[in-house]
Formats: structure tokens, C-alpha cells, sequence
């Protein structure tokens, strides 16, 4: 039986925190509005009752300016610092005293059905309670919630913390991808902030970023057409499986992943263990030639493959901070963190050879392995399919 994952541009947000007015600034107030006051519903702000309505007349709602008054985006994709609270939760109607502020936010890098948004924000972490990134193919949708597509933690787990787990205390979330998108395509987004006091901080700026075109080569590391590639699989549980195939292919490589009392990986579920311990799912000794891949298309080439995560029973088992990446010749290139979701559902992962901190030259016409890794939870299922070098 195939198992496909749901689109994630069916998750849309159904409805925008409800807020208090405040009796100050009205002008430019989430909806719904005081008397006199009327609602521009193209924007979801307040405005007085001869101001006009629709994305034009407010540069508050989007971030999107122009002298002209019309939807023009930015050429600058950094945000600036200031930002817009929405004032809620204090029983006095005044504003929300502002809990976090976007210093930037922008896009490094993309692959045909993927971007990376990066940002920095300004908080204390007891504040936060959780970030949205709302993204759209127009700037004029992007601010609307009927139209947007909205990436929050149900969706990218990371999106729920402040700082990312299994990261050693180290890392905050300050990125995240937004995928299944279309190649070729310029897509806007804003980052969203939500604090426990009920406010939203949003980034000043419509951050914009193009995928990039649909590959036209490529070389299979693993999959339905190379069943058994040369090389071999660790751990040795790392097996092929026709269990639960990625779309309407045949096969998969599978790792029933158990921990140890010690927390070290192992093949046997122990009847004590650590709830999580660390595995690399990789193979070694591959000799995949890729000498058609030249230095012009490099900047384009990436790593594809599917993973799947089935946790056990009723666990939060989603690797946290994971990696993915290739060997070559006798070093492992990689990119983290990333968070792999734990849901059971195929997710295509993507990410670009160059983001790893390899070269065209390093490559040298040839990889000897492709690895994904995680703090997985003992008990759990990881499946990978249908791995590729596309450009």
C-alpha cells in the first residue's frame, strides 16, 4: 500500500485572533472595529468611514508599498525593526506592551518545490507561544487568511518553540521551509510571532523568493530502479521493504530504530532504554557517477529523497534537529538542522549540494554515500525512498 502525504497548501488558517481595540490608534486595528469605525475586510483592519478599502489603501496591512498606491513589493527582502502588535489579552483595553520584535526576515535559498526562510528575532523565550509563517504566489494574498497558506506548527514542528530540542541548548528556531510548492515560481511571505499575552508580531516586510525551475537531469542514489546499489546499508537494519513505498513506487529502505539503556542506537528493542538516542540511516561505498553534472548546474543541483516517520503509539517522536547529506570521496558534507515530522506521512526533502559545503570540484564527478540522521524515538519506524541527485 502506498502512503502519500497531504498537500500542505490544504492547510490554510480558518480564522484570525480576535482582539480588544484599544481606545488610542484605532486607525489601521485588526477587525473587528469600534463604532465609527468600519472594517476593511481586504485587509482585516480598521479605517474611518471615508478611508477607503483594499489592499492599496493600506500599507499597514501588508508591508507592501508604493507612490503610486499599488501592490508593489519592496526590492529589499530584509525587514526592518519595526513591527506590527496586535494589542490583546489585558482586561483594560490598553495595548499589549510588545513582547517580540522581527529584526529580519528573508529567504537564503530554494529548490524547485522548496524555500528556506530565515529570520532574528528579539525575545524572551518565556513570551513565546508560537511562530507562523504565512506564504502566497501574490503579494496581495499574503496577508489575507482566506488566501494564505499558513505554516505553523502543526505543519513545520519547529514552528511551536523557541529553542529547538536536541539541539543541546544551542540553537533557536530561526528557520524554516515551507514545501510543495511549484518550480519556477515567486512566492511572498511574512513571519508571524505569537506571545502568551494573546499578541501577534509580524515582520515589517513581504519577504519574496522564487523556486527554482523544474530539474531537467538527474542520477538515482536508491529507489525503485536501482533496487540494491552498490555499497552497502548501516546500521544492518537499515533494510529494503515493500511495506509502506513512497507515491506509486515499489520499494522503500526501512529502520525499526530502537535505543539502549546506555542511549545508544540498536537493532533489538531492549526491555529497558532511553526514550530517544541518535541514528544515522546512510549508505556506504556507493559509487554514483554524476560526471554530466557540471559547474554551471551545480548552483542548482541538490539532494531529494522521501522520509517517513512512524512514531510509537501516542509518542511527540518528530526528528528535531536532523541532518541530511552525501559523502564525498572520504568526507560527509551535510546541512542542519532541519525538523523531520513524525506524523507518518512521506515528506520530500530537498535540499541544495551547495547548502551541505561541498563544491563542484570536491564532488569530482562522484558520491560515495547519502546519509539522513536524527535523535529518533525508540520505537519508531524510518522510512526512506526514492533518493536522487537532480539539477
Amino acid at each position: 500500500m502506498s502512503a502519500t502525504r497531504t498537500h500542505p497548501w490544504t492547510w490554510v488558517l480558518a480564522a484570525v485572533t480576535g482582539c480588544t481595540v484599544a481606545p488610542v490608534d484605532l486607525d489601521g486595528k485588526r477587525c473587528p472595529c469600534a463604532d465609527g469605525w468600519v472594517c476593511d475586510e481586504a485587509s482585516d483592519r480598521c479605517r474611518t468611514a471615508d478611508a477607503g478599502t483594499g489592499v492599496g489603501s493600506s500599507d499597514v496591512s501588508s508591508g507592501i508599498s508604493s507612490s503610486e498606491g499599488s501592490s508593489a513589493v519592496p526590492d529589499s527582502t530584509t525587514a526592518a525593526a519595526s513591527t506590527t502588535v496586535e494589542p490583546t489579552g489585558d482586561p483594560s483595553g490598553q495595548p499589549v506592551e510588545d513582547a517580540f520584535t522581527v529584526v529580519s526576515f528573508a529567504a537564503d535559498w530554494s529548490t524547485p518545490n522548496a524555500i528556506h526562510w530565515r529570520w532574528e528575532v528579539q525575545g524572551e523565550a518565556s513570551d513565546f507561544r508560537a511562530y507562523e509563517v504565512w506564504i502566497a504566489d501574490t503579494a496581495a494574498a499574503v496577508d489575507d487568511p482566506a488566501t494564505a497558506v499558513v505554516f505553523d506548527g502543526d505543519v513545520n514542528p519547529e514552528l511551536d518553540r523557541f529553542e529547538l530540542r536536541n539541539s543541546g541548548d544551542a540553537d533557536l528556531v530561526e528557520a524554516t521551509i515551507t514545501d510543495a510548492l511549484s518550480p519556477g515560481t515567486e512566492y511572498f511571505a511574512r513571519l508571524h510571532v505569537l506571545d502568551t499575552a494573546g499578541g501577534r508580531t509580524t515582520s515589517a516586510n513581504v519577504a519574496v523568493r522564487s523556486t527554482t525551475a523544474a530539474p531537467i537531469d538527474g542520477v538515482v542514489v536508491f529507489g525503485d530502479e536501482s533496487p540494491f546499489p552498490p555499497g552497502y546499508p548501516l546500521p544492518a537494519c537499515y533494510v529494503r521493504s515493500d511495506a509502506a513505498p513512497y507515491g506509486g513506487t515499489t520499494h522503500h529502505f526501512e529502520l525499526a530504530h530502537f535505543c539502549s539503556a546506555g542511549g545508544t542506537s540498536s537493532c533489538i528493542e531492549a526491555d529497558t532504554a532511553e526514550p530517544e538516542c541518535w541514528e544515522n540511516l546512510r549508505w556506504e561505498g556507493l559509487e554514483v557517477a554524476i560526471a554530466q553534472l557540471d559547474a554551471g548546474d551545480f548552483t542548482d543541483a541538490y539532494l531529494e529523497l522521501a522520509i517517513a516517520v512512524d512514531p510509537p503509539g501516542d509518542a511527540i517522536g518528530h526528528g528535531w534537529w536532523s541532518t541530511v547529506g552525501v559523502r564525498v570521496g572520504d568526507q560527509n558534507r551535510s546541512f542542519s538542522p532541519l525538523t523531520i515530522r513524525a506524523d507518518g506521512e512521506y515528506r520530500l526533502v530537498q535540499v541544495p549540494l551547495a547548502q551541505m559545503g561541498t563544491t563542484h570540484a570536491e564532488l569530482a564527478g562522484q558520491i560515495q554515500g547519502a546519509r539522513v540522521g536524527s535523535t529518533w524515538h525508540t520505537g519508531s519506524v524510518i522510512r526512506v525512498d526514492e533518493a536522487w541527485i537532480r539539477w
